[in-house]
């Protein structure tokens, strides 16, 4: 690991004081949490995280890291943390909302996960899912009952236009039995009469 012999003594001083200060001051954004979870350690791993990177932005990501860290831990102890980025300016990576068609970005610390809407999953929301149509259970049910309904309907139809036609044909034949009957009836009365 590293000593605070790699660090010279004036990164030291401006680690301690300026950079890392935050996690400790009585009045910044983590005094809620400072009964809560202790900030020395956090700010001794800051100050020498920050001796580690020479580059500015590597050095600034670093402590954001381990601010992010502290703050998930008070978070988790219970303490509410408001506006903690704000006053650190360490950007939140949900910020530019890297989840996609609609997913919704967690910040964990210094990273982040999507928590993606139906249809999409992956990293970043980006992955096609197949998901089955909705059910709709109004447009099965009608089409059950019509391929019930239509074949009874044209039955009794055909069975209703059977009857009719049977009904006529007797009728018919009773009619033109009567006329038969009375024409014989007639010849009968008019051979009697002779």
């Amino acid at each position: 690991g590293l000593h605070v012999s790699e660090c010279s003594p004036e990164q030291l001083a401006s680690n301690s004081t300026q950079a890392c200060r935050v996690l400790v001051d009585p009045q910044g954004p983590f005094a809620a949490c400072h009964q809560t979870v202790a900030p020395e350690s956090f700010q001794e791993h800051c100050v020498l995280d920050l001796c580690s990177a020479q580059d500015p932005r590597e050095q600034e990501k670093l402590r954001c890291q381990v601010l992010s860290w502290y703050a998930i831990l008070c978070q988790e102890a219970g303490a509410a943390l408001a506006g903690w980025r704000d006053h650190t300016l360490c950007e939140s990576p949900c910020l530019r909302n890297p989840c996609q068609n609609d997913g919704q970005c967690r910040e964990q610390g210094a990273t982040f996960t999507c928590r993606c809407d139906v249809g999409y999953g992956g990293d970043l929301c980006t992955e096609p899912r197949d998901v089955p149509p909705p059910r709709k259970p109004a447009s099965n049910l009608v089409a059950v009952l019509l391929g019930l309904l239509v074949p009874v309907v044209v039955v009794v139809l055909a069975m209703t236009r059977e009857c009719i036609y049977r009904t006529r044909r007797k009728r018919e034949k009773t009619q033109e039995g009567d006329r038969l009957a009375r024409l014989v009836d007639t010849d009968t009365v008019l051979d009697c009469a002779c």
